[in-house]
């Protein structure tokens, strides 16, 4: 793997740990992390630390932690094409872990996603042998399809096509979390043999702290 690029959004994560059952109008103690770390911002840096010739597409917010975050990436040598930097400050995931659950509230909104209006420049797409895809939007994977006729390797990273798509994709990859929200447990198995049926290659669920599952 020489090439891969990245289409997705950039957002700063924070965790919030406590060790008690979550109780409304209840004061806790906990311990707190924030990081200038999600969404595919994280997979293109991961990638390049790697040595992984890595491109970028994304929108980053025109704001301290977006100067920072697309600095960060000058230094990795990720090639970025940001053609919308936002002018709202940097979205935020947080993740609340407690003894019994975890829950996720983000401000993560669909401008923070490259959309069909951004462009796509052709050296991004030469010879590029993956192309790793978090986008909430049939239209962008249909345009990469028919309109720049990608060759490259599709990977769904926490996103789910349409069914006229999936025989396009070569693998998807979701969050344990993410993928509860699309389907009810008890129909999982139910849920991959339809998915693989569909001509996919792979299918990961990477489970936070617990494991990755194929």
């Amino acid at each position: 793997m020489n090439k891969v690029l990245v289409i997705g959004p950039t957002y700063k994560s924070e965790v919030i740990k406590i060790k008690d059952r979550l109780n409304s109008n209840s004061h806790f103690d906990c311990q707190y992390y924030n990081s200038l770390t999600g969404g595919s911002y994280s997979i293109a840096c991961n990638l390049a630390t790697f040595e992984v010739n890595t491109y970028f597409i994304t929108r980053i917010a025109l704001d301290e932690d977006g100067n920072r975050m697309l600095n960060y990436l000058e230094t990795k040598n990720v090639i970025s094409s940001i053609n919308n930097r936002m002018s709202l400050k940097t979205a935020n995931r947080t993740y609340l872990f407690s003894n019994e659950d975890v829950k996720i509230f983000d401000d993560i909104s669909y401008n923070c996603y490259p959309s069909l209006e951004d462009s796509i420049p052709s050296e991004f797409l030469m010879n590029t042998d993956y192309i790793l895809l978090n986008i909430q939007n049939n239209n962008f994977v249909n345009m990469l399809i028919n309109r720049y006729r990608v060759r490259s390797k599709l990977v769904c990273c926490n996103c789910i096509v349409s069914n006229e798509l999936l025989p396009y994709i070569e693998g998807i990859i979701l969050d344990q979390q993410y993928l509860s929200t699309v389907v009810d447990s008890r129909n999982i198995d139910l849920f991959t043999s339809e998915l693989l049926s569909k001509g996919i290659r792979f299918l990961l669920v990477i489970d936070k702290g617990k494991g990755v599952y194929i």
